[in-house]
């Protein structure tokens, strides 16, 4: 009494032991998953961006221009709605630092 047992695991990216329970009734959302690497100096960045969908076995990537703010970083995962995000960390960099916020912001593990 009062025990309990675990009987699947997963997270907002891996959702395979969940896929009878969420695709049974027309639910169709993916569970995207991205990554992203930053480079170039100070005044302007380049953002590198992988994204991987399981769900229809794509994987895409593609590498643009960003501002101090990253506001273009920012739309690219509203409009393709990720769930998960892996950011190369840097700690003692602020642009690391800043596209992190920006990952959080937009409700990314």
């Amino acid at each position: 009494r009062g025990q309990w047992t675990q009987t699947r695991k997963g997270s907002p990216g891996n959702v395979h032991m969940f896929e009878d329970v969420l695709y049974t009734n027309g639910v169709t959302s993916s569970a995207l998953v991205m990554a992203i690497k930053l480079a170039g100096s100070s005044n302007e960045r380049v953002v590198g961006a992988a994204f991987c969908d399981p769900s229809a076995c794509t994987f895409q990537v593609c590498e643009f221009s960003d501002n101090q703010l990253f506001s273009n970083l920012e739309a690219l995962i509203v409009q393709v709605g990720a769930r998960e995000c892996l950011v190369i960390t840097d700690k003692g960099n602020v642009a690391y630092q800043k596209a992190c916020e920006v990952v959080e912001r937009c409700n990314v593990m």
